[in-house]
């Protein structure tokens, strides 16, 4: 369906198919490297993080045009920007090339001794928000779909979140604090 939307908008492309988790940061940094001055993502704010973070590892990220079309099961960044669930009607989007410039942060955290550091374009969840969507990233990776798997982790982690401690440094302004459920 995607795909016969892109032909009859006589757009070129080329695609690849991420086949893991955190394979379409691979992707789109090879993607990037090799010039690809466009670089569209099919699928949810997962997807679009990924791709987002492969960009923006290369040495070209500010020459790449990251676009989107959703069909995951939030799609917040898409609603945020007006970009419709319609396939269809994201692809004329997609055509028109209507751009903006897209804020980014970076998250520098331990899980246990490893260090990781991954951008984020939409939001970057903290303590409950995390947990609620690390319980749901779980139960995806286990086959479970659907738009009220999100909600039912929501309520759930409501019992079972646990405070965490942060240091926060934005603009230059340190933060530490207790992510508390409130």
């Amino acid at each position: 369906m995607i795909e016969s939307g892109i032909r009859k908008e006589n757009i070129s492309y080329e695609f690849a198919f991420s086949e893991k988790k955190s394979h379409a940061i691979e992707l789109a940094e090879n993607a990037a490297t090799l010039c690809y001055g466009t670089i569209i993502a099919v699928g949810g704010d997962g997807t679009l993080n990924e791709v987002a973070n492969g960009i923006l590892k290369s040495n070209n990220a500010s020459d790449v045009i990251l676009g989107m079309i959703p069909v995951g099961s939030g799609n917040d960044w898409c609603r945020m920007y007006g970009i419709p669930a319609d396939h269809e009607k994201a692809i004329i989007i997609l055509k028109s090339r209507k751009i903006f410039i897209q804020d980014v942060g970076i998250v520098k955290c331990r899980n246990g001794s490893d260090k990781i550091e991954r951008y984020f374009v939409n939001i970057a969840g903290l303590g409950f928000d995390a947990k609620v969507v690390q319980k749901t990233n779980l139960q995806k990776d286990k086959g479970k779909r659907g738009k009220l798997l999100y909600l039912m982790n929501l309520f759930t982690s409501l019992f079972s979140y646990k405070a965490i401690e942060a240091d926060i440094l934005i603009d230059e302004k340190h933060i530490k604090t207790k992510f508390v459920r409130l």
